[in-house]
């Protein structure tokens, strides 16, 4: 710790260190990593975080009204804003000049929601501001019968369909039963771990250890047992049907071997942050990544022994969007975005190309137009190619 006793060092078992800065009101204003990689961070005269500089260069910046409440969020080319009604409960979240509307009650309680399309979803509630019923984007309608504690007890859905739920004496979820269906029945121990789960024609148990880890599971004549280390990693799996898998972690409890019985192994190992840098595999196929500041992928390379046989390079933009893929294979492949950061379309080596467009609400298209294809208020896919679409009374 430091003289103000904020917590300023973080050694890890592998020797590893993390370290954290604050200005003289105690405020954290960076972050060191393990590879000597730093976050920093800004306030104003409030002390509200006005930006945010990632390791990798990229760059949030945030505003605010009068009573703290965040009025516009920027990182890179993307911006969110944000309006509020009087009491400091969002209203509106607009975002490259599409919107969505928040609705509430009196109680301040939330009880609609207008999407980028004008289409709302509507929640009632009851005198304890519990949902009672629910009407989604697409007009279906889905009530709520509860008991005295509040739990759910029936949901009735479209079609006069319906699900019933009933609980033990302690609360836990004691069956669920569909339409006329026989019931799915659960059964728990003192602590609450699932023991049993049972259904018309099958059941599964489930043997717990002193610390609630399942150990054995059983269902029928089949059986898989279950090992654990003194930290609780998972280090063993054996089957009644012969598999036989093996787990070695380190200490930092990132996974550094896998065995399936005595023919096949895996042997990872990590970087500093604890992400994935090269893989060894039986035959002599090895797998090696080296990362960005941020921690993506900037290149993967295959080999066999000493001899290369594959490699990619990836190159990224803004918040973890891929742009580029080198195959060795075949070719490079680019990727484009629209201002909201959706994926738009993929550009092959050979020059064929993907599109796919989105409109307001993430229906997604294959022409510049959004007319190629045709869909429900819900979302779901009426007409495309030449092919309808049907669906049943819930969507």
């Amino acid at each position: 710790y430091d003289a103000q006793h904020n917590l300023a060092h973080i050694v890890a078992p592998d020797e590893t260190i993390r370290s954290r800065t604050y200005d003289a009101l105690g405020r954290l204003v960076g972050l060191t990593d393990a590879r000597g990689q730093v976050e920093r961070r800004r306030y104003d005269r409030k002390g509200q975080l006005v930006a945010l500089l990632a390791a990798d260069g990229q760059q949030t910046q945030l505003t605010y009204d009068g009573e703290g409440n965040v009025l516009r969020a920027r990182q890179g080319e993307q911006e969110v804003s944000f309006a509020y009604t009087s009491v400091s409960r969002l209203a509106v979240r607009r975002q490259a000049g599409q919107e969505v509307r928040f609705a509430y009650d009196r109680e301040g309680r939330l009880v609609e929601l207008t999407n980028e399309h004008g289409r709302r979803y509507r929640f009632g509630l009851d005198a304890a501001g519990r949902v009672v019923e629910e009407e989604g984007f697409d007009g279906l309608l889905r009530r709520y019968e509860r008991d005295a504690a509040g739990r759910v007890t029936t949901v009735h859905r479209p079609a006069e369909r319906r699900t019933s739920y009933t609980y033990d004496a302690v609360g836990h979820l004691a069956t669920v039963a569909y339409n006329k269906e026989a019931p799915t029945s659960y059964r728990y121990d003192f602590d609450g771990g699932l023991l049993e789960a049972t259904t018309a024609t099958t059941s599964v148990q489930l043997e717990r250890d002193a610390l609630g880890r399942v150990v054995r599971e059983q269902q029928g004549a089949h059986s898989v047992r279950y090992e654990y280390d003194v930290r609780g990693q998972r280090i063993g799996l054996q089957s009644s049907l012969g598999a036989a898998f093996a787990w070695q972690h380190d200490v930092l409890g990132n996974l550094t071997t896998v065995r399936a019985g005595a023919a096949w192994q895996a042997q990872l190992r990590h970087d500093e942050r604890g992400l994935e840098v090269q893989r060894r595999l039986s035959g002599g196929l090895r797998l090696d990544w080296q990362r960005d500041a941020a921690g993506r992928p900037t290149s993967q390379r295959v080999a066999v022994g000493s001899q290369p046989t594959h490699q990619r390079r990836y190159q990224w933009q803004g918040d973890d969007q891929l742009t580029a893929i080198e195959d060795s294979y075949t070719g490079t492949t680019r990727y484009t975005y629209d201002a909201v950061g959706t994926l738009t379309g993929a550009t092959y080596a050979e020059g064929s190309a993907d599109v796919r467009l989105a409109d307001a609400v993430g229906n997604l298209f294959r022409s510049p137009a959004l007319n190629d294809r045709q869909y429900a208020p819900g979302g779901q896919l009426r007409q495309a190619g030449g092919t309808r679409y049907k669906y049943d009374a819930e969507g």
